[in-house]
C-alpha cells in the first residue's frame, strides 16, 4: 500500500531561515534579487525522492504504523484513493506526486548563504521526523497508516 507522507514541520527551521534576506542589506541598497531572481530555496543538494521514501517508510515500519517498509508502485485502487483525497482523476496523480522535477539552489550561495546541513540530512532525520509527526496525531495514540 502506498504512503503518502507530508512532513509537518521542515527539519532545522533556523536553517531555512537562516538564508532569508537580510533586511539590512537591502536599506543599504544592495542588490540580493527581487523578481524571478527574489527565490531562495534553502537545499544543499539532490536526494532521490525513492530514498526519502524508504527512510520514511522504515520509520513507519519500525513503530509498526505500516506493515513493512517495502516501497512498491502504487496498483489503480491506491491511485483512485489518492485522486480522490487531491480532487483530481487518478490518471493525474503521477503528475501531482511523481516526475523529475529539480531545483538547484544557487542564488543563496550568490549572497553568501552556506548550508549547514549536507544533502543526506533529510535521510537522518527521517527517523525523529516521523516519530514527531506520529507523536502529535490529535487521536492520542499511534494509529496505524492503512
Amino acid at each position: 500500500m502506498p504512503i503518502a507522507i507530508y512532513l509537518a514541520r521542515l527539519p532545522h527551521s533556523r536553517h531555512g531561515r537562516s538564508i532569508s534576506p537580510d533586511p539590512a542589506r537591502i536599506l543599504q541598497g544592495e542588490d540580493i534579487g527581487h523578481g524571478k531572481n527574489g527565490y531562495f530555496l534553502a537545499a544543499s543538494g539532490h536526494v532521490h525522492w525513492n530514498d526519502v521514501y524508504q527512510a520514511m517508510a522504515s520509520a513507519l515500519a519500525k513503530r509498526n504504523a505500516i506493515d513493512d517498509d517495502v516501497i512498491t508502485q502504487a496498483d489503480e485502487d491506491a491511485m483512485a484513493r489518492m485522486g480522490e483525497a487531491l480532487g483530481v482523476s487518478p490518471s493525474a496523480v503521477p503528475v501531482l506526486l511523481g516526475g523529475m522535477c529539480r531545483f538547484t539552489a544557487d542564488h543563496g550561495g550568490r549572497i553568501g548563504w552556506t548550508p549547514k546541513y549536507g544533502p543526506s540530512h533529510i535521510l537522518e532525520a527521517a527517523d525523529e521526523e516521523v516519530e514527531l509527526i506520529l507523536g502529535s496525531l490529535d487521536s492520542g495514540e499511534k494509529q496505524p497508516i492503512r
